[in-house]
């Protein structure tokens, strides 16, 4: 096969492969997000995670809460439940609506943190999204917020997706106010 087919091919794979994310975020100019360094979480992780992690049976909001730890901890920060800590984090997933020929439900999923609503982004007529906020630990302003839009897909694997999704939300934390 001549090399610039060939590399085309790969890119229109790699290209239909690629999520199709919107991400969105907002944060509160009158804070100093890169002086924080340390967080925690808004809520206690569910009963029985230590259980489930013993016994290799993780959740969607498990592993949810894993990729947020892990992405905010290769920024350098560092999770800390026993002290005084600089930011707490929430979040909520809404899954898509089941369908009739698709009634799978996304298990483990308490769908806990933000509730119905998200100021800064206004209330939301759509469905099928991961929300992220980051929280003053002394006051519980929110001080960041970033959310992706099509988490879910029928054609591939949600887990696989949250964890993007995290991720692409997390590559705009801390925002960088150079460029603004």
């Amino acid at each position: 096969m001549h090399p610039l087919i060939w590399t085309t091919a790969l890119a229109v794979t790699l290209t239909a492969a690629a999520p199709d994310f919107k991400i969105e975020t907002w944060y509160d100019r009158g804070v100093e997000l890169q002086e924080y360094r340390t967080f925690d979480w808004l809520s206690a992780p569910p009963l029985g995670t230590t259980a489930r992690r013993l016994r290799g049976e993780l959740t969607i909001e498990d592993r949810l809460r894993d990729y947020v730890s892990r992405q905010l901890a290769a920024r350098g920060y560092v999770e800390d439940g026993e002290g005084d800590v600089d930011f707490l984090v929430t979040y909520e997933l809404i899954p898509p609506p089941a369908s009739r020929s698709s009634p799978r439900r996304l298990q483990g999923c308490r769908c806990a943190g933000l509730k119905a609503t998200f100021n800064g982004f206004g209330p939301s007529k759509h469905e099928n999204l991961l929300y992220l906020e980051l929280r003053d630990h002394e006051t519980g302003m929110p001080v960041w917020r970033g959310r992706a839009l099509g988490v879910i897909s029928r054609h591939e694997d949600p887990v696989e997706r949250i964890a993007l999704a995290v991720k692409r939300i997390l590559e705009r934390f801390p925002p960088d106010t150079a460029q603004e």
